[in-house]
């Protein structure tokens, strides 16, 4: 991983453009598969936040320097990278949905035993490496995270964007929404650095603070995972 990751939006639609022909491992490009993700948000009525973590919920991967795992055979914690590259040019409710997105293909790995067919083989590869199926206790506390129903919606989009030869808005046509959402954002963090409370003030800096809970959640579990076979009602998690 490189240290620096873009320090602005557009850092962040440059990266995106210069890297989005990428596929790891999947049938379609990083650019088709953000966009169909995007677009699906966008037509169950998302939030202008929500449609921008599907768009870019896949940004992390874009700090991986070594290329020689196009395939997607290694996860390099890129939900968590994503969050850090987005919390600080849209906010947490950007953020979280992405930080939290590889959970919630753990937590629908544990309840659905269909879920895994459902999978393309790159994503059953990577839920190995991501720690496989949560467990109990994992269940638990990933079901009382505040942002537990928003990773559920952006897991189902991003499992369903993978289909080949779709035609969907090109990513620049989420940039003035983009910009949107950064603009109140910032407003919102400078009404409250200059004491200036707003309404949703209070919500933002309780966001911000779910934020870092969210990843000390992802960095307990991923620490708790153990090398050796998994099981959950006796048959091995794969």
């Amino acid at each position: 991983m490189n240290g620096a990751g873009p320090a602005s939006l557009e850092e962040l639609f440059a990266l995106h453009h210069s890297l989005g022909h990428r596929h790891y491992g999947e049938g379609v490009s990083a650019d088709d598969h953000a966009r169909q993700c995007a677009a699906l948000a966008s037509a169950d009525g998302a939030s202008g936040e929500l449609v921008i973590a599907a768009l870019f919920h896949d940004a992390g991967w874009y700090l991986h320097d070594d290329h020689s795992h196009d395939d997607g055979s290694v996860d390099d914690d890129h939900a968590a990278a994503g969050a850090r590259i987005l919390s600080p040019l849209l906010g947490p409710e950007v953020a979280q949905p992405v930080a939290l997105h590889v959970m919630a293909k753990r937590w629908r790995a544990s309840i659905d035993p269909d879920y895994l067919d459902e999978l393309s083989a790159t994503s059953r590869a990577t839920l190995v490496a991501q720690g496989g199926p949560l467990l109990a206790d994992e269940r638990a506390r990933f079901e009382a995270h505040p942002g537990f129903g928003a990773a559920l919606a952006l897991r189902s989009w991003d499992d369903r964007a993978k289909a080949s030869l779709v035609d969907t808005p090109d990513v620049e046509q989420y940039r003035s929404l983009a910009e949107s959402i950064a603009q109140r954002f910032n407003e919102s963090r400078a009404r409250v650095t200059t004491g200036t409370r707003s309404p949703d003030s209070g919500q933002r800096q309780d966001g911000e603070s779910g934020a870092r809970e969210t990843e000390a959640l992802s960095r307990s579990q991923r620490a708790s995972d153990v090398p050796h076979e998994r099981t959950r009602h006796g048959h091995q998690s794969r």
